[in-house]
């Protein structure tokens, strides 16, 4: 890191991190002109560098008798945005063109409209049948999964929104060291607690899994994401996902968005977390991360003239700058400090 730039007073940029590289090219553009030839030699895929910087607002691009910049300069380029975006059915794409209908909210209240989509509606008579945090674990049948567990020496605990369940191995300790590879097993909740009972009997029988987790509380019930697994490594994640998939395949599946599917119903599907923050800072999950960053972009491509460009296809499109594939909803794990660090 070379230093920040810190926007002016009453703009909507956010501060960011420099490379050396980035800042002087940034300074060789304070007057304008050509892209210097030192960027095409000295910035680590100074076309990904520059795209970020354009469409961000922080460089801008001739454009007739003006210059344009961010969902502007995008706009231009229609075609190019259209040409990868995923297929229209997609959780996720639905989940974006939702949450741009929304109109106007707070990037935090939009950023959360995004990672609870595809939840169930928390309605008056749920919570007449399901009063308490006992009768949602009954419901889902994670009050049956402590005795079989700890039967096979897994360690549980339990906190606000998630019952966890740690295998008893000594590399269970290094998921925080490693990003954490993640399998969501979305079933109907009514299907829950036997969906749940194949889970539990496959991590019990294996030795692939580092731990898994059930939604507590009655939120937690009306998640689609109410079972995850977590896995060292991908290989790990698929070949128990195989396993899995034949005791589940008559279930039913509650897509969840932005992660990635493994099953055509998205009843199975996989994400990824990044490796967790040095010197015990708080981290976000992956998929809240991509949310905030997908509800900023919604926010600033609303703000401007896009034409036939929509709101979230400049969202979809910047994050794919990012270097983050929008089929598996994760970047290369080589290069998770990168994005996060860059956005």
């Amino acid at each position: 890191m070379y230093g920040a730039l810190v926007p002016r007073a009453g703009s909507d940029l956010a501060v960011r991190s420099l490379s050396f590289e980035t800042a002087l090219l940034f300074f060789a553009l304070l007057e304008p002109g050509p892209l210097p030839a030192f960027a095409a030699r000295s910035i680590r895929e100074s076309g990904a560098t520059v795209q970020r910087l354009l469409l961000d607002g922080i460089l801008e691009v001739a454009d007739g008798d003006g210059f344009v910049s961010g969902p502007r300069y995008l706009a231009g380029r229609v075609a190019a945005a259209q040409a990868v975006e995923p297929p229209s059915q997609d959780q996720s794409i639905a989940a974006l063109r939702y949450a741009q209908a929304l109109g106007p909210l707070p990037e935090d209240d939009l950023a959360l409209r995004l990672y609870g989509y595809g939840r169930r509606p928390l309605s008056p008579g749920l919570r007449r049948r399901l009063p308490d945090r006992a009768a949602v674990a009954s419901a889902l049948g994670a009050d049956r999964v402590g005795d079989v567990m700890r039967a096979c020496s897994w360690m549980g605990s339990e906190d606000e929104h998630w019952y966890h369940w740690l295998a008893p191995r000594p590399d269970s300790s290094t998921i925080a060291d490693s990003p954490q590879y993640k399998l969501y097993v979305s079933p109907l909740p009514a299907e829950t607690p036997e969906a749940l009972d194949q889970v539990v009997r496959a991590c019990g029988a294996g030795a692939r899994v580092i731990g898994f987790k059930v939604a507590a509380g009655l939120g937690g019930f009306c998640r689609p994401d109410r079972i995850v697994a977590y896995f060292a490594d991908f290989a790990a994640l698929s070949a128990f996902a195989k396993e899995l998939s034949a005791d589940v395949a008559g279930f039913t599946g509650l897509a969840v968005p932005f992660t990635a599917p493994i099953s055509a119903d998205g009843l199975l599907s996989w994400g990824a977390d990044p490796p967790r923050p040095a010197r015990g800072a708080r981290s976000t999950s992956w998929r809240m991360w991509l949310c905030r960053r997908l509800a900023h972009y919604l926010r600033v491509a609303r703000a401007a003239d896009t034409g036939a460009l929509e709101p979230w296809q400049f969202a979809l499109h910047r994050l794919q700058v990012s270097g983050i594939d929008a089929t598996s909803w994760t970047p290369s794990p080589a290069s998770w400090t990168e994005v996060l660090e860059t956005g």
